[in-house]
């Protein structure tokens, strides 16, 4: 996933690869939407391994997701046909923050449906 994002943010034509598939309607899509999507697609997977993994969601990843937004809005700038955008930066925020509030609150539901479980058959 954080490669397929790296790619997308950092390549000077990242549409070249679904211009002629049925996916080239993403061409058409609002660019804060499409950084929204990405960036909320990268912190729902990383919370949900991190829940996963540790049954919690360090504050180290929160800002290592951050960071990441922040430093690859920046190379944007150095990108032949790209531009460093703070509307962008805001659009990766937002999809971070709506990223991690899915994925913990599948968490959170799940947690709370397999702990009815356990006292049900307990």
């Amino acid at each position: 996933m954080l490669l397929l994002v790296s790619w997308s943010l950092l390549s000077p034509d990242p549409y070249a690869v679904v211009r002629r598939t049925s996916f080239s309607w993403i061409r058409t899509l609002d660019d804060a939407v499409k950084h929204a999507a990405a960036f909320a697609a990268l912190a729902g997977v990383t919370a949900s391994f991190c829940f996963r993994l540790l049954n919690s969601l360090p504050t180290c990843v929160i800002i290592g997701l951050t960071t990441y937004a922040a430093a690859t809005e920046i190379l944007q700038g150095f990108v032949p046909g790209r531009s460093c955008d703070p509307l962008d930066a805001i659009a990766n925020s937002v999809g971070i923050v709506v990223g991690l509030l899915l994925a913990t609150s599948a968490h959170s539901f799940f947690a709370c449906k397999t702990a009815e479980t356990a006292s049900i058959s307990g």
